[in-house]
């Protein structure tokens, strides 16, 4: 669809064009050349021709012809050769222009001697030649001038109707949309509400899957540790039981005194807790011998609770601590 401005620019250019089309046959004259000959009709070069219009047309003929514009009128036209000091050839001519056209009018040089000089002056072009007159008026020409500027009539006021027309079908549009446009925008609202709550009901539901993932989690991390004291402390029954049925069978005073020893250590670590049974077992899998910070690494507590339970080992005389840099060493009582 053409824009507006490029609809205006179009038809300012129509109108341009339908007045220059209009006013060419007015402002363009008539047009009046010829060439130049001496009585034996041969070309003069270099002729000065001059006609007496307003201001005064003056023409050099360099070739032996000349041309000049005028508009129509009467008019004299002269003409004067010097090849030399000696000789002059003029002409004197009376020309009458009736309408616009082409004309075609030769001029013929003569000496310029005083005894023909009323004769020159009586001269009459009619006598001299006939100047070529224009065909007759071109009345098909016209005719098309008129159906053409009547075609260009016709489009620039369909041009103008389509336009208006597509002004009012804008106008039309622009109300549909502003009484349209409260209901559309409640429809969004709405919509968006829509959306907003069924976006936060997705978000709870995840949220309390996370959680309930997190606390199940939590539960089995538990049922692990529980799961791993009870190894420990079980390991550690099964041991003194097996140490109790070597040192039975023992027969001597000194065997006997040693099972005795070994019977009160292990009943001792029998009586510990589940999480001191299980710092003894790993004490014992590390060779009676180990640091505290592999012992943390094992047994997954703080580092203070780790030192409370060293301590109270410490108490039972079952393991001793040593300093050592940074860290602790764990050795079992012998």
């Amino acid at each position: 669809m053409i824009s507006k401005d490029r609809l205006l620019l179009l038809l300012r250019a129509i109108s341009s064009a339908l007045m220059l089309f209009l006013l060419c046959p007015f402002v363009l004259g008539a047009t009046l050349h010829g060439s130049t000959y001496d009585l034996e009709l041969k070309t003069l070069n270099n002729v000065v021709v001059e006609i007496d219009t307003t201001p005064v047309q003056r023409y050099v003929s360099k070739n032996g012809t000349y041309s000049f514009s005028v508009d129509p009128g009467s008019y004299f036209i002269r003409a004067r050769y010097s090849p030399d000091n000696f000789t002059t050839l003029t002409s004197l001519d009376r020309i009458k222009i009736q309408k616009e056209g082409d004309y075609v009018f030769d001029l013929f040089l003569l000496p310029d001697l005083d005894e023909d000089k009323d004769i020159l002056s009586d001269f009459d072009v009619d006598a001299v030649g006939a100047v070529e007159q224009p065909s007759e008026v071109n009345y098909a020409g016209q005719v098309l001038t008129g159906a053409i500027l009547f075609v260009i009539i016709i489009m620039v006021y369909f041009l103008v109707k389509r336009l208006r027309q597509n002004q009012s079908r804008r106008v039309i549009a622009g109300v549909i949309d502003a009484v349209k446009s409260p209901r559309k925008a409640l429809a969004q609202k709405r919509q968006s509400t829509s959306v907003f709550k069924e976006r936060k009901r997705i978000r709870e539901e995840q949220e309390s899957k996370e959680e309930e993932g997190k606390e199940q989690e939590n539960k089995e991390q538990e049922n692990n540790k529980a799961r791993t004291l009870n190894i420990a402390q079980h390991n550690a029954v099964q041991e003194l039981k097996s140490s109790e049925e070597r040192e039975e069978s023992s027969k001597t005073t000194s065997e006997q005194a040693t099972k005795v020893i070994h019977v009160n250590e292990f009943a001792d670590i029998a009586n510990l807790d589940g999480d001191l049974l299980a710092v003894m077992q790993f004490i014992k899998r590390e060779g009676g011998r180990t640091t505290q910070k592999d012992l943390r690494r094992e047994i997954p507590y703080s580092e203070a609770k780790i030192s409370l339970m060293i301590s109270e080992l410490e108490h039972k005389k079952l393991v001793k601590r040593i300093k050592k840099g940074r860290g602790n060493i764990i050795i079992l009582n012998q």
